[in-house]
């Protein structure tokens, strides 16, 4: 069996609960489900008969049946959805990817990515996506009088699912705070800077930084950085 095996559906739209929407609001909301379910799919590819294989249509409107249930996080929804999947029989690995474009005032969208599997803990991470910010920075001199937009995607990785919700708004606020308050020369600092303080956040000790800016030259949509760094980069080493 190849391990790479799966049917999948691709943003799959729902409109559930997942709790307070961008504007404290306790209403159903726009969510993107993408599930990859991993399963051998030798044998339909011999018998042409999807009976032998997961049955798309099928895992669809179970999932979209979570719709009709709050709950009290994304990353409780994404749970839910891998346990759908996990339990179509063929079934023995599940990705789910959750997209919520409607629950961040600052952020273009917060997205899970789970991977659950029966005999293993699932591994979750989260994605602040597009943190659309303007700050001081550069080293021409205009960039050091005018602030610029720039946009920064905040990944958390290596996380574990736990009950209480993942803390999102004072997440991004505590990012925002330090984003508007920076006054780097580079890219290169700037990022760095943001992983350090993500990285000190309660729980979490892993972190990759995405951040370009769509200004800096002129015939491209823009120049940017990524880096991944852990709570261990930024501490001292042991004289």
């Amino acid at each position: 069996m190849d391990p790479s095996d799966a049917v999948s559906l691709h943003a799959l739209a729902l409109a559930v609960d997942i709790g307070p929407d961008h504007w404290d609001r306790q209403r159903a909301q726009p969510v993107l489900l993408t599930l990859h379910a991993h399963s051998d799919l030798a044998p339909a590819g011999r018998s042409d008969d999807v009976a032998d294989s997961i049955h798309y249509g099928h895992l669809a409107r179970r999932v979209l049946a979570l719709q009709h249930t709050p709950f009290p996080s994304i990353v409780h929804l994404a749970e839910a959805a891998a346990a759908v999947a996990l339990a179509f029989p063929p079934v023995h690995r599940v990705r789910v990817i959750a997209h919520a474009p409607k629950l961040l005032p600052q952020a273009h969208s917060l997205s899970v990515e789970l991977e659950s599997s029966p005999d293993r803990v699932p591994g979750l991470s989260l994605h602040i996506n597009e943190l659309a910010l303007h700050v001081l920075i550069g080293v021409n001199p205009p960039e050091r009088i005018h602030k610029q937009l720039v946009v920064t995607t905040v990944s958390f990785l290596g996380l574990q699912p736990s009950d209480p919700p993942f803390p999102h708004r004072t997440v991004v606020a505590r990012l925002a705070q330090h984003i508007e308050s920076s006054a780097y020369l580079t890219l290169e600092a700037f990022a760095t800077e943001l992983a350090r303080v993500a990285c000190f956040l309660d729980g979490m000790d892993l972190v990759t930084i995405k951040a370009h800016k769509p200004s800096a030259v002129s015939f491209a949509h823009s120049s940017g950085v990524q880096l991944t760094r852990d709570r261990a980069f930024f501490q001292p080493s042991p004289s």
